[in-house]
């Protein structure tokens, strides 16, 4: 025991030594070990017989989108839009109905015509009945006779 302690730095400078020496020894060796080239077994792969079918495919993108006709669409009459029936890009038959024009003032307009209407016809009424009671006058104080079919008769009334 005296030695070991007289040389205790040294013993242990050795077993320290032979402790690298032993990690190193199994490092290379394990290098050695993964560099070697092994046979491997023959790989097994299934084998199908094709067959002839569609596939469906779903392709997601964004894209542009363009009109392969387009139409001017014009008015005959001017006014606010109440209701918009189709999108951009819809595919429209002819004769569908796309839009809705507000008509309050041309519902206005055609009260204002029928009012308008009413009074020619009250109008014509009255020129009628003013027409008819001026030709009873012009008969009743005319000097010449009508006879019973409404022909003038030549004779004179007497006063």
């Amino acid at each position: 025991m005296q030695v070991l302690r007289r040389y205790r730095v040294g013993v242990a400078l050795v077993a320290l030594a032979v402790v690298l020496g032993i990690l190193v020894f199994y490092r290379l060796k394990d290098q050695q070990a993964r560099a070697v080239q092994r046979p491997r077994g023959d790989t097994l792969v299934g084998v199908l017989t094709p067959s002839r079918k569609d596939m469906e495919v779903r392709f997601g993108t964004t894209a542009d989108i363009l009109a392969s006709q387009q139409a001017a669409i014009f008015s005959k009459v001017s006014g606010y839009i109440r209701r918009i029936h189709v999108d951009r890009g819809d595919f429209v038959r002819e004769g569908q109905l796309l839009v809705e024009i507000e008509d309050q003032e041309l519902q206005a307009q055609l009260q204002q015509a029928r009012a308008g209407l009413l009074t020619g016809q009250a109008s014509h009424q009255m020129a009628r009945s003013t027409l008819d009671g001026n030709r009873a006058s012009l008969i009743a104080t005319s000097p010449w006779r009508t006879s019973r079919g409404g022909a003038p008769c030549w004779t004179r009334r007497a006063r």
